[in-house]
C-alpha cells in the first residue's frame, strides 16, 4: 500500500528582526521527523508548530555587576578565629 505524500512546509524567519534568533514554523503533516531534525540542530519548541533557535553572545549570562560582594561571616580559608 503506498504511503500518502507528505504535505509539510517549513518557514524560517528572524525572530522580531533580530539576527541572533531564528523561528521555524511548520505547517502540514507529518511534522515529527522535521521537529526531531530541527531539535538536533539546536531549535527548541515553543508550541506544536513553532520552534526557535537563539544565539546568546559568549559570556552573556556570566557577566558580573560592578558591585562588591558582601564579606562572609565566620571562618573561611585564610582566616582563623583569635585564641581566647
Amino acid at each position: 500500500m503506498p504511503t500518502p505524500a507528505a504535505d509539510l512546509h517549513l518557514r524560517l524567519d528572524l525572530l522580531n528582526g533580530r539576527p541572533s534568533a531564528v523561528t521555524a514554523t511548520l505547517t502540514g503533516t507529518p511534522t515529527h521527523t522535521v521537529r526531531a531534525l530541527l531539535a538536533l540542530h539546536g531549535f527548541e519548541p515553543l508550541d506544536d508548530t513553532t520552534m526557535v533557535m537563539a544565539h546568546r553572545p559568549r559570556g552573556a549570562l556570566l557577566r558580573r555587576s560592578g558591585r562588591a560582594r558582601p564579606a562572609r561571616r565566620g571562618r573561611h580559608r585564610g582566616h582563623h578565629a583569635p585564641a581566647p
